[in-house]
């Protein structure tokens, strides 16, 4: 008999619907020598017949009387056969290579644990969130990580060797919700060595009625028992101390954990008022609120500090709406403007109210809820200190839009509409290339190795910080965009004067960038960014740019949806180096990463250089976008090429660069791209 390397254990409780594809899924795994345990804690649907339906001798089942989920798992952990452990809710699955990329990970680092990134899935299959995951941090910044909640606490995006649970005597606490919360951490502290894969291998259905999305006053007992247990732990070992910081951190994360699951909740029979006070008070009892410790927060995490003394500072917490005039004036905000946060940065005091409140993506419900409590708890004077900029703003919107012949475009909520006027200046350019070639550059550091004088009669893309090339050689494209307001909040002065043919931004930063003649703005629709969105992950591509351009994780997308619109049939992308590194020195703010060094990933070290913010550029979704905008060009006739001097990029068709325009000159006398 072969020896068991992994045992995946399934804890089951009423999950009829979702377990056939859960089990599925465990079962058909690539790697051999798998054992999947299956416990049916007390069950009464069809669950454990479901299970019995199996003629598989891979499949163990166990039955038990209903102890909960941590009970189940106890159980599995005291019944597995195998080297690691993986666990999967029963409502969840996994990918089939999940296994074997873990315990091939564990096994060539000598891991005791290995972590993947997870996806949470609708029931329909979108995607609604995937994790984000920092490579190459070592196993103390995972641990501290961990700690502070700024990284997954969850089980199952993790793969345990057993004997960290046997050695240490650790099991998860019966009669608890969240039971993850006292005990991943734990793990992580006593492993020797933790590996990182950036792959989603976990799959976390968010279904209505799930644990996770239930919220009573026993699951905010249980996360301050939790913390409380944390802290006995750290104590314990002689560590508080030395991570007093991060476990302040995980109190405040935690805690408007729990209020942000209020507000997400549908449930009508409990009192939210009374468990946000509750909330409170436990900060209060347990000395979270000392002025010693939210100055500690302060200087860990500004962002959450400024939400949670929004919280705190809040005289008077109640949930109805009483102030009908500012919701309407708020709700109409939404509605017109499509507020988003850039839009707002000339109302100093209205951006910084959107900022805490969360209230910056009108699409998200969540956050829309935020908003209508937070303004609810506001004094009257805070109230009238904030309303003013928002009437000005709507009474300035609706005179925009109430103007003789011209009538916005309606677009979706995610997007800010343009004008009939601006609607008009774009359909002038369609087809204007029909049948020519183009070039579309990326900013890798690549693009050092190309010869950009050979462009100089070709029509080129440049995006973002390409002016660096041109004040180092002079080189200009014909078409410049940019789509990420950290580069235009960080370089609004170079790219308002920067001049070539034709400019395209987003509608949303209308306030900053100035409206020049050769200046297009359009109706960028972000949906591909939002939770809760349809789209959310799902690419998209229009083939009408007068309507709609659809972001897609990379401002280059859109460039290839330009490029479309405006008829190149032929589009050369260079300078796609399609790797990042993300450094340990790189400074982490929500989805904001704040380089403390040189850019290393773009063609010039201040491109993304000291103390300029960027994201993390997902690369894995860029790919979606290029794969399916591939597949648009060829379907129609067209065809994308990758004339990248080396880089990464394998999606496209690759042809050499040098080649490519020494055999074939373009020659097009109306080019104006050096000064």
């Amino acid at each position: 008999m072969h020896e068991i390397k992994v045992s995946i254990i399934i804890p089951v409780y009423n999950t009829e619907r979702y377990l056939t594809k859960c089990i599925n899924s465990a079962l058909n795994q690539s790697l051999h020598d798998v054992e999947v345990i299956a416990i049916d804690d007390g069950s009464t649907d069809t669950s454990l017949g479901i299970l019995k339906s199996y003629n598989n001798p891979g499949l163990k089942i166990i039955r038990q009387e209903n102890q909960g989920l941590s009970g189940a798992r106890n159980t599995g952990i005291e019944s597995a056969c195998g080297e690691f452990l993986i666990f999967l809710d029963s409502d969840d699955y996994i990918h089939k290579d999940m296994a074997r990329e873990m315990y091939t990970k564990a096994i060539s680092e000598q891991s005791d644990i290995v972590i993947c990134r997870y996806k949470q899935v609708c029931e329909k299959g979108s995607v609604y969130h995937a994790s984000g995951i920092k490579k190459g941090l070592s196993k103390g910044e995972i641990f501290k990580r961990v700690l502070a909640g700024k990284m997954s606490t969850m089980a199952c995006d993790k793969m345990y060797r057993r004997k960290l649970f046997i050695d240490h005597t650790i099991k998860y606490p019966l009669d608890l919700f969240h039971e993850d919360v006292p005990i991943t951490y734990k793990l992580i502290y006593y492993a020797k060595k933790i590996s990182i894969i950036e792959e989603a291998l976990y799959f976390w259905l968010r279904r209505n009625g799930s644990i996770s999305k239930s919220i009573s006053e026993k699951h905010v007992t249980d996360i301050f028992s939790s913390l409380e247990m944390t802290k006995s732990f750290l104590e314990k070992k002689g560590e508080y101390e030395k991570y007093e910081k991060e476990f302040i951190r995980r109190v405040y994360h935690f805690a408007m954990g729990l209020i942000d699951r209020i507000f997400l909740s549908d449930d009508v029979a409990f009192d939210r008022t009374k468990l946000i006070k509750t909330i409170i008070k436990r900060l209060e009892e347990n000395n979270y609120c000392t002025p010693d410790s939210l100055q500690k927060l302060q200087a860990y995490d500004n962002s959450l500090y400024t939400k949670v003394n929004l919280i705190l500072a809040s005289k008077k917490i109640r949930i109805d709406v009483t102030n009908k005039e500012l919701i309407e004036e708020l709700e109409a905000c939404k509605k017109k403007l499509m507020l988003c946060e850039l839009e707002l940065s000339a109302y100093k005091k209205t951006q910084k109210f959107y900022k805490m409140i969360g209230f910056v993506l009108p699409a998200d419900s969540r956050r829309r809820k935020w908003a209508r409590f937070m303004v609810n708890s506001l004094t009257k004077k805070q109230n009238n200190e904030y309303k003013a900029p928002i009437k000005e703003k709507l009474t300035e919107t609706n005179k925009l839009s109430t103007e003789k012949n011209d009538k916005t475009i309606p677009m979706l909520d995610v997007a800010m509409p343009i004008s009939k006027e601006e609607c008009n200046l774009l359909s002038a350019l369609k087809n204007k290339f029909k049948g020519q070639r183009c070039f579309i550059i990326g900013n890798g550091p690549s693009l050092n190795k190309c010869d950009l004088s050979l462009l100089q009669n070709e029509y080129t893309f440049g995006v973002n910080g390409i002016f660096y090339k041109t004040y180092e050689m002079g080189f200009k494209p014909t078409f410049y965009m940019v789509e990420d307001g950290h580069v235009v909040d960080d370089n609004l002065e170079r790219i308002n004067d920067y001049d070539c043919k034709y400019k395209f931004f987003p509608s949303l930063y209308k306030s900053k960038i100035q409206n020049t003649d050769n200046t297009f703005f359009f109706a960028a629709d972000l949906g591909f960014y939002r939770g809760d969105h349809p789209s959310f992950c799902k690419p998209r591509f229009s083939k009408n740019c007068s309507n709609v351009i659809y972001a897609g994780q990379s401002v280059t997308y859109m460039n290839m949806q330009l490029a479309y619109y405006l008829g190149f049939t032929e589009v050369y992308l260079i300078g796609m180096d399609f790797s990042y590194k993300i450094r340990e020195s790189d400074e982490t703010r929500g989805a904001t990463l704040i380089s403390n060094e040189d850019d290393v990933n773009h063609f010039h070290p201040d491109y993304f250089g000291k103390g300029k913010k960027w994201h993390d550029p997902k690369v894995e979704r860029v790919g979606l976008n290029y794969e399916f905008a591939k597949k648009v060009y060829e379907e129609n006739g067209r065809k994308i090429y990758n004339a990248t001097i080396g880089g990464k990029l394998e999606i496209f068709e690759r042809v050499s660069f040098n080649d490519l325009l020494v055999k074939q000159p373009g020659n097009f006398p109306d080019r104006q791209i050096f000064e």
